[in-house]
């Protein structure tokens, strides 16, 4: 089931992210990102458990994905596809931009098949390698 973050769900994102994202958020940043007027914070759940969630920061008519993740054991089932449409559908954006290691090909792949399109590249952004910045626009 998708549905729109609350305070209680801080602790399961927090773990997922923990499991799925380097490096992951502090604890009180999830807390912080879940209550902000400016995000949209999407979970999906299965049997009350969270398997996915997503956030994008929203500035005026531009947003940014900033954190994405689906548990290893459900993903390839389309959430992370669904999480974003609905992040697209909310938001009232003119565009939203993401980064990515340049090296982390599922996540590539998820983004081109979003409709997003690379138009930087950060060098040297995460050690040895680089990230992308992708954009989608919307309007």
């Amino acid at each position: 089931m998708l549905r729109r973050a609350t305070e209680n769900d801080a602790p399961a994102v927090y773990g997922l992210m923990r499991e799925c994202v380097t490096p992951p958020w502090t604890f009180e940043s999830v807390k912080s990102a879940i209550a902000a007027v400016n995000n949209d914070f999407f979970v999906i759940t299965d049997a009350e458990e969270i398997i996915a969630y997503a956030c994008a920061e929203n500035v005026i008519d531009e947003g940014c994905l900033t954190s994405i993740a689906v548990n290893p054991a459900f993903r390839c089932r389309g959430f992370a596809k669904t999480l974003i449409a609905e992040l697209v559908k909310v938001s009232g954006m003119k565009s939203i931009y993401l980064e990515v290691e340049e090296t982390n090909t599922p996540a590539l792949r998820l983004y081109l098949s979003c409709g997003f399109e690379k138009i930087s590249e950060r060098k040297k952004y995460y050690g040895d390698a680089s990230a992308y910045v992708m954009r989608k626009e919307l309007i």
